[in-house]
């Protein structure tokens, strides 16, 4: 008081009217003095001595309120702002609450806390394996609620903290995600916010992580992030190399603007601005430069710089924060928090708290960290009149939008966005969904892509993104933020490129297959809806090296690259309609092996397809027609690198090799620069016009009469539906044990189907197929599986402990399933419903090793055939159980059956006899199937398949391994795409949804459920004629034109003829003694040269003692490989010589059905030899 007093310093102006109160000078003084200090702590004072002229300039004066002194110019009065009370020396500033202070610390094994007062100890309030780096908190009345970013698990998480533990803890917000390393709370409207480091933008959610939104984009390096939500000012760090700088905006994003230069106040090149903090007290910001190790500070309008210290040791600091006096930061490397006295210029430094994990940031928990003196929400009334998010602006609310919609006119309603500019970053494999007016504001999240990622391709109608990641098609769906595996292909294929018609929902594929020594290019098509895929154009297609759909014409283009000479490549860009007729070529040239030719762009609306040059630096154009109108357009910028395209009615918008965007009339060529994406970009879309409903609505497979049960592709006004594998009859087999699926149609060129990887890189046992269920069932060792015919959706159906599948067979028409497996204790066959219930053992005496099965659903008949010293074909009754032996006589090695549905025969193939026999279901009336063999021909055939009057087989040695098709009274034939399918084939199945529909009802269907009645609508293939049947039963029949034969006209039989038939002979040997002659001729041969090298070197030697380094002539010359032609191609290219013919086996003395007949000491010597064959 008497200091007061004696400077005249009693009161501020507004509390003089005291003075008048009392006559007392000196109490009026004292009495002003206590209420200053005990009720209006705001307005506390202290004079403090100082020889400084500026006065309150001078850091360090106060710590938050400084007035100069009106009777004394060198005294200064230090006061609080609200929430606070002067200190006792006058200068600090102590919060009025009195709640304890800790630190929240992220490490990378959890979160500890540690007490301000009790310094180097802290405790985990929660520990996990993950990695945990940003963290802020809201109090809520006796609450504390923890967030925190994990850049390990790409979340952001939240949890209360409940005496001394975490509880509750949650994720908040999910996907999209890279790297999370700043973290801020509004603590007033409850909105969290947050820094992607590695995506380039600051976005914000609810506290409860709903309505996330996009906030600031275009930020290069961010870092930092602090706010305050009083006034509505965000903060951030960003660290770009040639401009590291402090930022701010409103909460909205809005009023951006740079308020430090960093690199203005360092004294190292390329600063680091990374950890921030803000002072409210005192509206001040706080940065550390981690490069050139400085805590810096500036108002939050960047004025009034302060360097307050120079740490004496640092590493990595990463983050700070303040209280009180001090400031507090981290550093990864020393694993340690310091703190240092704030007001006290380059003050010593101090280690709070040491561990063994590595720090990240430290946050203070306290009241005073998050005031709300003189706050006010304007989000609190009626959401501040916003439809979605509401964030505190400058004295009013802001609205912000949720991802997925965009801001209307009136600025507070969100609605549905228009087209999207969908862009790849090839540095980080990250695609971004923006507006194409500015292309940093995302309108959905960004998504980490592999880095093998490629070939992307946009559905505008359904919001997703599919592209190609190794031998899988993988697909981000935009609203739902779910990325899941939409296919993914055997081994045996390559994708190569992808695009979309996103009005019929398909999918078109570049891919190339190998196919034994050869590699098959072409284009398949796969529903995106159920998933059902189709070759579609295979015809002289080479490499296809991109691809683009236009759906409003329903054409597709592709371009394709060929070697054309040893520098150079030819490129062809082609043109078909959507269903794959009437392909042409738009154009051709050729180019430099190292020359780039991408950007595959169809534009519908100018009827043009593009692509980029960038040997030329040109964009080129063809039309659609076959006139051959070509235009050009120059690129800007440049060209070198990565270089997209994409294109929406007459504008054009690229990429260029340093990641600048452009746009560009077709009309004047001029381009303007968009955006700096700063890294090229990998791929480049404008969802343009295909998201407007209208189109979709009037597409051909929108509204269908009948559903169509495969691929829907438009043609001209109408439709076609594509089945699954492009045909309704599919032949299944193994190939080393693999499955092969071939459609078999009109065009026996056609490739295999694609296989999904689950069913087509599997070793498989066994395989049986459901025709009528467009399934597959097979094993695998000891486990049954159940797939989709193109082997999607795999799921395991029975698990058979113990012992080994061998062989399966399925009745549709009662759900069972057949097996027949084989264990130490021996064989046995077994029965159950397809989901494993219901278990049953069926057969499991005087049982050999069962190697195939083969049932009659409608006879309610079971066949199957052991091997063994007696080989024998059985038949078991599934209605009263009686078993017979129906074939024991000259079978050798019996290794497949097969039953004929409509005629009642069972068929077989026998390896020993190399024939195939065919008999009555009694085993009655047996017929061999005689393949007569010349000098130059042997047949092995491995497996068998009925179908109407064709026979199908799959032979193990025929033109290396090949499917065969066989009429009757016609030739067999081989097809060109089923040669050279090596020795290691089997289980062969014929596939056909109406395969039941042909059995004649006028047989005894015994319960079946099968209806066999068939409309002529649709029936016949290839022009054929439908002829309804006479009494309406047993289905129509076909009549064909001349290049067509089968059931329903679906086999090309033009190469089908009728050589004069050679008598049959013994089986042929010199598959066997030929090879067996070479192999010992060419080791000869061998030893010959051997011989002679090792001659001449002799002689060499006696001559000169020179090594083969000094004497070229004596080393060994290189051996052209192109031009080794091997022993099988010589025999896989001999000519062919078949026949069919049917002779009936004479009884030969048959025993009754039923008994076992020991074969004779003959045939015992004959088994032995033919195995010692086929050994």
């Amino acid at each position: 008081a008497s200091q007061f007093i004696g400077n005249n310093l009693c009161l501020p102006y507004r509390f003089k009217v005291i003075s008048f109160l009392t006559p007392d000078m000196f109490f009026a003084c004292y009495l002003a003095y206590l209420v200053t200090l005990s009720i209006l702590p705001g307005f506390s004072r202290s004079s403090r001595s100082t020889s400084n002229v500026s006065l309150c300039k001078e850091w360090g004066q106060c710590a938050q309120l400084c007035n100069a002194n009106r009777q004394n110019r060198s005294l200064v009065d230090c006061g609080c702002v609200e929430g606070f009370r002067l200190d006792y020396n006058g200068v600090s500033c102590v919060p009025l609450d009195s709640s304890s202070s800790s630190l929240l610390i992220t490490t990378n094994v959890g979160i500890q806390q540690a007490s301000l007062g009790a310094e180097n100890t802290s405790q985990f309030l929660y520990q996990s394996q993950t990695l945990a780096v940003a963290v802020d908190f809201l109090l809520n009345g006796p609450n504390t609620t923890i967030f925190w970013s994990d850049i390990q698990t790409d979340r952001i998480s939240a949890g209360e903290i409940v005496q001394g533990r975490l509880e509750n803890v949650r994720t908040l917000v999910s996907g999209g995600f890279d790297c999370v390393e700043g973290l801020a709370v509004d603590w007033i409207a409850c909105n969290l916010y947050w820094v992607e480091s590695k995506h380039q933008e600051i976005e914000v959610s609810r506290c409860d992580g709903s309505l996330r939104a996009s906030v600031v984009g275009d930020v290069r390096r961010p870092r930092g992030l602090a706010l305050d939500p009083r006034v509505g000012l965000l903060f951030w760090t960003d660290w770009e190399d040639d401009n590291p700088r402090i930022e701010r905006s409103l909460l909205d994003g809005s009023a951006r603007q740079v308020i430090v230069d960093v690199q203005q106040y360092s004294n190292m090149p390329k600063s680091l601005p990374n950890g921030i903090t803000l002072d409210y007290a005192v509206h001040r910001v706080y940065w550390i430069d981690a490069r050139a190790g400085s805590i810096h500070t500036v108002k939050y309008d960047g004025s009034d710089h302060k360097k307050i210290l120079h740490l004496s040791t640092f590493s990595k600091p990463f983050s700070m924060d303040v209280f009180g006096d001090y400031f507090y930061w981290t550093d990864i490397t020393y694993s340690s928090i310091y703190k240092a006295h704030r007001f006290s210029v380059n003050a010593s430094q101090q280690v709070v708290v040491h561990s063994p994990n590595k720090l990240y940031q430290a946050a203070i928990v306290h009241p005073s960290r998050h005031p709300t003196s003189n706050a006010q929400n304007y989000c609190a009334h009626k959401n501040g009149m916003c439809s979605h998010l509401c964030v505190s602006g400058n004295a009013r609310p802001l609205c912000l939008c949720p991802y997925g919609l965009q801001l209307g006119r009136n600025k507070q309603t969100c609605e549905r966005h228009g087209p999207l500019l969908i862009y790849v970053m090839k540095t980080t494999h990250t695609a971004y969904f923006s507006l194409p007016r500015n292309p940093a504001q995302w309108v959905y999240p960004p998504l980490k892509l592999n880095a093998s990622s490629f070939g992307m391709t946009y559905d505008a109608v359904n919001m997703a993104l599919y592209w190609i990641e190794g031998r899988a098609i993988k697909r981000h769906l935009l609203k739902s933020g779910v990325t899941e595996t939409f296919a993914e292909f055997g081994s045996r294929v390559k994708l190569t490129a992808l695009s979309l018609d996103c009005l019929s929902g398909n999918l078109y594929i570049g891919n190339s297959m190998q196919l034994n020594s050869d590699i098959r290019s072409q284009i398949s098509v796969c529903s995106t809806g159920r998933r059902y895929c189709s070759n579609l154009i295979w015809d002289a297609v080479r490499h296809v090296a991109g691809l683009t759909v236009d759906p409003t014409n329903r054409l597709v283009f592709w371009l394709e690259r060929d070697r054309a000479t040893v520098e150079h490549d030819f490129i062809t860009i082609k043109v078909a309609n959507l269903n794959g007729s009437d392909p042409f070529t738009l154009h051709t040239w050729t180019v430099l092996k190292n020359a780039v030719a991408k950007g595959l762009n169809a534009n519908p609306s100018r009827k043009e397809v593009c692509w980029i040059e960038t040997s030329s630096g040109n964009i080129m154009c063809a039309g659609y027609g076959t006139t051959r109108t070509f235009s050009q357009f120059n690129l800007s910028g440049e060209v070198l690198g990565e270089v997209e395209l994409t294109s929406y009615g007459q504008e054009m918008i690229y990429s260029v090799g340093n990641g600048h965007m452009y746009t560009a009339s077709y009309d004047s060529g001029d381009a303007k620069f968009l955006w700096n994406a700063s890294e090229p970009i990998s791929y480049l879309k404008h969802s343009g016009v295909y998201s407007k409903v209208d189109l979709a609505e009037s597409h051909p497979c929108s509204h269908l009469p009948e559903p169509c049960h495969g691929i829907c592709l438009p043609q001209d006004s109408k439709h076609v539906c594509l089945p699954v594998g492009g045909s309704d009859t599919l032949l299944v087999f193994l190939q080393n044990h693999r499955p092969v699926v071939y459609p078999v149609g009109s065009d026996p060129t056609a490739p295999p189907l694609l296989l999904q990887a689950g069913f087509s890189d599997m070793a498989l046992d066994a395989i049986h197929v459901l025709a009528t269920e467009e399934s597959v069932v097979f094993a695998s060792r000891e486990h049954i599986f159940l797939a989709r015919i193109d082997g999607y959706n795999v799921t395991p159906i029975v698990t058979v402990t113990g012992a080994r599948v061998t062989a399966l067979a399925a009745d549709v028409t009662s759900g069972l399933l057949y097996r027949a497996v084989y264990s130490a204790a021996g064989a046995k066959i077994e029965v159950s419903s397809f989901n494993g219930s219901g278990n049953t053992v069926l057969v499991d005496t005087n049982l050999h090793k069962v190697v195939t099965l083969a049932v009659h659903p409608f006879r309610r008949l079971l066949f199957w055939s052991s091997a063994g010293e007696w080989p024998c074909i059985e038949r078991y009754s599934l209605e009263d159980g009686e078993r017979r032996i129906i074939v024991r006589d000259e079978l050798f090695q019996v290794s497949d059956l097969s039953v004929d549905l409509e005629r009642d025969l069972v068929y077989w193939c026998d390896l020993g006899t190399a024939r195939i026999e065919r008999a009555r279901l009694d085993g009655s009336r047996r017929t061999s199937i005689v393949l007569n063999k010349g000098t130059n021909r042997h047949y092995s055939p491995v497996s068998v398949a009925v179908f109407q009057s064709v026979l199908f087989w799959i032979d193990s040695t025929y033109s290396g391994g090949s499917l065969v098709m066989l009429v009757k009274n016609r030739q067999p034939q081989i097809s060109t795409w089923s040669r050279y399918l090596g020795p290691n084939v089997s289980h062969l199945q014929l596939y056909d949804k109406r395969m039941f529909l042909y059995y004649n009802e006028t047989n005894d269907t015994l319960g079946s459920n099968i209806n066999p009645i068939v409309s002529c609508r649709g029936f016949c293939f290839n022009g054929g004629t439908c002829l309804a049947s006479d009494d309406g039963l047993g289905g129509p029949t076909c009549q064909c034109t001349t290049n067509f034969t089968g059931p329903r006209c679906q086999f090309y039989a033009t190469y089908f003829y009728n050589p004069a038939s050679a008598d049959d002979e013994a089986m042929d040997m010199k598959i066997i003694v030929i090879p067996v002659v070479v192999v010992v001729s060419v080791f000869l041969l061998m030893l010959v040269a051997a011989w002679v090298k090792r001659r001449r070197a002799w002689q060499s030697s006696a001559v000169s003692l020179s090594s083969e380094e000094a004497n070229p002539a004596l080393a060994a010359p290189m051996i052209d490989c192109q031009y080794e032609t091997s022993f099988s191609d010589n025999v896989l290219l001999m000519g062919t010589n078949l026949a069919y013919e049917e002779t009936e086996a004479p009884p030969k003395n048959a025993l009754p059905t039923g008994y076992f007949q020991r074969p004779s000491k003959k045939i015992l010597k004959e088994v032995a030899f033919e195995r010692c064959i086929l050994t």
